[in-house]
């Protein structure tokens, strides 16, 4: 019995040391890819589904300055990470870089990727309380496929 209790303890402790890290606001949610266009030797057409985990720059246990986006499709993964806080990000409609990362049948860092939000409900929202955004986003070179353009819309929840 004392084994038992020395080993909840222990993992009591892992539990307390790992809780920061457990802490980090995310959004999670999913929705679609559509609207391919210039991707069709990179193999993209239709409606693709997303899961999809966004966390925003500045939000507690987060990074102050950069957000991370991931994209999960059935075949691989795509990430995006952008420096803007909230209150600070471009205008509806407005092209920005990301630093993208890839990881399908391999790895890699696809240049000159670049995003703009077509609509939302903006992220000072999610600071003040709310729990639920909508984002409707286009992706220039999408997947590092030069001239691959992409639209999504993504509902997402905070975790």
């Amino acid at each position: 019995m004392r084994e038992i209790t020395k080993l909840l303890s222990a993992g009591a402790l892992l539990l307390g040391l790992a809780s920061p890290a457990l802490a980090a606001t995310d959004l999670r949610g999913g929705g679609f890819l559509t609207d391919f266009v210039g991707c069709e030797s990179a193999g993209w057409a239709g409606n693709v589904p997303i899961t999809s985990r966004w966390r925003p720059a500045g939000l507690p246990e987060n990074h102050a300055t950069i957000s991370r986006v991931s994209l999960f499709v059935n075949s691989g993964a795509l990430n995006y990470a952008f420096e803007f806080q909230p209150g600070e990000y471009p205008e509806i409609g407005e092209w920005f870089s990301v630093f993208a990362t890839t990881v399908f049948a391999g790895a890699g860092n696809p240049p000159d990727v670049q995003v703009r939000i077509l609509e939302t409900s903006p992220i000072e929202q999610i600071a003040g309380g709310a729990t639920t955004l909508f984002v409707a986003f286009e992706l220039q070179n999408f997947d590092g496929t030069p001239g691959c353009n992409a639209r999504g819309r993504v509902a997402l929840a905070v975790q």
